[in-house]
């Protein structure tokens, strides 16, 4: 998955989504975690519907990401699933390249050079 989270999207993977999918598919998420029914992947890699999974997101991963800790400090339900064989999470670093963070750099200076000089930038959050 890689789509915003909206209501449209919130829970889109749920336990209905898991049952239609072709047995020995693998699951990406580098989206939002709330997009997942994490109950429901983890029932359906369980069970071996679900070949695997690799998230770089989390439900509510404000709540621990940004933190040093270890896996006993994770959500009850995410520690079971690092405890699987065909679960892999990573903590949000999937957009960590070098051309994505040349990219930032470069908008973020062009961005300050057009605000300083009066323009407008379709980055700008506040004014």
């Amino acid at each position: 998955f890689h789509t915003p989270l909206n209501d449209e999207t919130r829970g889109l993977a749920n336990q209905n989504f898991f049952d239609q999918i072709q047995p020995g598919t693998i699951m990406l998420n580098m989206a939002r975690g709330e997009i997942v029914d994490m109950a429901a992947l983890e029932s359906s890699l369980l069970s071996g519907q679900l070949y695997g999974a690799a998230f770089d997101v989390a439900p509510n991963e404000n709540d621990f990401m940004d933190q040093k800790q270890a896996v006993a400090d994770l959500p009850e339900n995410i520690q079971r699933l690092t405890q699987l064989d065909n679960f892999y999470l990573s903590p949000h670093i999937a957009f960590y390249t070098n051309t994505a963070i040349k990219n930032m750099v470069e908008m973020a200076l062009n961005d300050a050079v057009t605000l300083a000089r009066g323009g407008y930038t379709e980055n700008e959050i506040l004014r």
